[in-house]
């Protein structure tokens, strides 16, 4: 481990923030070849100390009194001590010093160190794991038929085996504390998705553009709950619709049920859609309301938007901004009442005769009358998408 990259810089890290703890006193710690790796005298940093080697050789203490040093090539009196994790030796901690004035502070330093590494190691295996998830989910989203060897190999090296239908679930978070958040939820995820001893796991996550994506496997009666998650209070969309609703600037998405690995590169074109431009904290695809708007959004940015603005351009020239923004809201209330002329009105705050009026004239304005009700608004739906987008 202490050959690892970075350990090094870490140790010595350690050794300077210790070494006023115990009086000043010299600190070293050695790998097992007995190479000095890091020391609060520095320019020991490389060299040879024989008492260490001997740690490493007998998994026991090496004690070097003063008239002994020579015995000890590159070694200094002091307490010499193996530093064990999980039952292996990994390095050899030494401390200088008269064995009766440091032999308490000795065992203390040994035991500290030890969990210092301890920690240090499980925090690279967790951040070397997510690498590797963050990969994987990447591979599968992609979908590219050339992947596919590497998309094996890390689903075997992560022991984890998806299972259809799933869906794909994105988290967003928007204010200045997202990605503190974002950290925390996955650290939770870690918890909650903990698969057991001998079972491999169902489920993926990784950060992804900003984003905290999860590949989740539906259990069985999971997929006839996916619109009403707190039905099932002990699934995963349970826990993280009950979070979402917590955090204040936070949103979420939910893929439609993938049933093939084909499935997911569109999946991940939900996700990114519904999320760019969040219109409420929960979005889910399976919904009617949803799908529709994330079709709309997808014809706007694939050449819908060009057809939008050329009605935005020719509804501003027959009208004032003022008359042309009121056209908009009134249609806007209008269909997310389910186009319904009396609530639409009360809503408003107006009578129903002028609603229809105003309806009216945005369809003339627009060249709709001839239109088929279907046809005004799937158009003036886009517009009012493209007009929502140009107010931000």
């Amino acid at each position: 481990m202490l050959k690892q990259p970075g350990f090094a810089e870490l140790a010595q890290a350690f050794v300077e923030a210790t070494s006023p703890l115990v009086s000043n006193r010299t600190i070293n710690i050695m790998d097992l070849d007995g190479t000095i790796v890091a020391s609060t005298e520095k320019e020991r940093i490389g060299t040879y100390h024989h008492g260490a080697r001997l740690v490493a050789e007998t998994g026991r203490p090496v004690i070097i009194e003063p008239g002994r040093v020579k015995d000890y090539p590159g070694a200094k009196e002091g307490a010499n001590l193996p530093i064990v994790d999980q039952g292996k030796l990994i390095g050899v901690v030494g401390l200088y010093g008269k064995e009766q004035e440091i032999r308490d502070a000795a065992n203390l330093l040994r035991v500290y160190v030890t969990q210092f590494f301890r920690q240090q190691s499980r925090f690279r295996e967790k951040t070397y794991h997510r690498e590797l998830s963050r990969r994987l989910l990447q591979l599968l989203l992609a979908g590219r038929p050339e992947d596919q060897e590497e998309r094996e190999n890390l689903l075997n090296r992560l022991n984890v085996q998806l299972s259809y239908p799933l869906v794909l679930v994105g988290l967003r978070w928007t204010g200045e504390n997202g990605l503190a958040a974002r950290r925390n939820l996955e650290d939770q995820l870690e918890e909650w998705l903990q698969p057991g001893k001998d079972r491999k796991q169902t489920d993926l996550y990784g950060e992804l553009d900003q984003q905290l994506v999860v590949l989740h496997s539906l259990q069985k009666g999971e997929e006839s709950a996916l619109l009403h998650p707190e039905r099932d209070q002990k699934g995963l969309l349970y826990r993280l619709v009950q979070r979402v609703l917590r955090e204040k600037d936070c949103v979420l998405a939910v893929s439609r049920v993938c049933h093939q690995p084909e499935d997911l590169p569109e999946a991940r074109h939900e996700l990114d859609t519904l999320l760019a431009h969040p219109a409420e904290k929960l979005l889910f695809v399976e919904e009617p309301r949803v799908r529709v708007r994330y079709l709309l959004e997808r014809l706007r940015t694939h050449g819908g938007r060009a057809c939008a603005e050329q009605a935005i351009r020719q509804g501003k020239k027959q009208v004032t901004q003022h008359q042309w923004q009121q056209l908009l809201d009134t249609a806007r209330c209008y269909y997310e009442e389910q186009g319904s002329v009396q609530r639409a009105a009360e809503r408003l705050d107006i009578h129903k005769n002028t609603l229809q009026y105003r309806l009216k004239r945005l369809y003339e304005v627009l060249q709709l009358e001839e239109a088929t009700a279907f046809e005004r608004e799937f158009l003036i739906q886009v517009i009012l998408l493209e007009s929502s987008r140009g107010e931000k």
